[in-house]
């Protein structure tokens, strides 16, 4: 692992962008950070994960800390835990490289964290939001578009499903429409993805760091830290003040991977650690009177508990 340090002043926010190959997309998220000012002062810190020569002779252009991992892949919970580790910030925004972020999503998104108390928090995506002239969920929505403008870039592609609005002006009508509150959610068994997430620096530390199990090369980490806020007392938000835009997998993607087949052999350790918090949600609830069906209805990696668990 090479780092490069361009700035030693410390800032308020550590921005931190893990980078894989697909380069147009970290592209579009940074010039999305360039244009629509976050609200708060930080550093820019881009963790990436062995990609190609093009690429990492692009990123050395950029005025930013970088991790380089030229030797070998390390995987996504590694070089999000690599830019924890040289952040200098008292939050730390983790991104992937392909969202969309509003004009002062970085200042609202901490003024709410701080305004409920909590540890850590994420924008509004998809869930239970509705696209303001389909008059179906963003999500359906979304998929549509994809499948149905495969041709197109990922941007040409957010032109259509935002009817030619800018990530500020979509996001706003979205929210003026939804009007959701900020939510509080039950962790474990429910969890933040990472694709953005703030948080504060201190509550990593207090928790036993960004990672303590052996996740690689994708997925489980967003889970197992989330839950191990919650299980410290920590409160774990879903926010009811920003929107943003995530493209999604757009590297795994890009990088061929298999990445439900990557998630499934990181449940393997996710879920024996966290087996008894677990059984205990889903025994409560099926006192309240659910099935096993219903309780996996609410969410994928519930879905994909119950599954192990009859086989373990």
């Amino acid at each position: 692992m090479r780092v490069r340090i361009m700035n030693t002043k410390r800032k308020t926010v550590s921005i931190i962008i893990k980078n894989w190959n697909a380069y147009q997309c970290l592209e579009t998220t940074l010039n999305c950070l360039r244009q629509n000012d976050p609200g708060k002062d930080f550093e820019l810190i881009i963790c990436d994960d062995n990609s190609r020569k093009d690429v990492i002779d692009k990123l050395i252009k950029i005025n930013a800390k970088l991790i380089l991992n030229r030797d070998e892949k390390v995987g996504a919970p590694s070089v999000g835990n690599q830019g924890y580790l040289v952040s200098s910030g008292e939050y730390l925004a983790f991104l992937d490289s392909d969202v969309l972020l509003p004009e002062n999503w970085l200042a609202d998104l901490i003024d709410e964290m701080n305004d409920f108390q909590g540890d850590i928090i994420t924008p509004r995506k998809q869930a239970g939001l509705v696209h303001p002239s389909s008059g179906l969920t963003l999500e359906d929505t979304w998929n549509r578009i994809k499948s149905r403008h495969a041709e197109l870039s990922p941007m040409e592609q957010f032109h259509k499903y935002s009817e030619g609005r800018n990530i500020n002006e979509f996001s706003k009508v979205v929210m003026e429409e939804a009007r959701p509150d900020a939510t509080i959610i039950e962790s474990p068994p429910f969890f933040l993805g990472s694709c953005c997430i703030v948080v504060k620096k201190e509550t990593i530390r207090r928790c036993g760091g960004f990672i303590n199990k052996p996740f690689h090369p994708y997925g489980g980490e967003d889970a197992d830290l989330c839950w191990r806020i919650g299980k410290q007392g920590g409160k774990v938000i879903i926010s009811g003040r920003v929107h943003m835009h995530h493209f999604e997998h757009s590297s795994v993607n890009h990088n061929k991977m298999d990445f439900v087949k990557e998630i499934e052999k990181n449940n393997e350790i996710l879920f024996p650690a966290w087996r008894d918090d677990l059984d205990s949600y889903v025994s409560r609830e099926k006192k309240n009177g659910l099935t096993s069906s219903m309780i996996a209805d609410r969410h994928i990696l519930l879905k994909r508990y119950i599954t192990w668990r009859e086989c373990n």
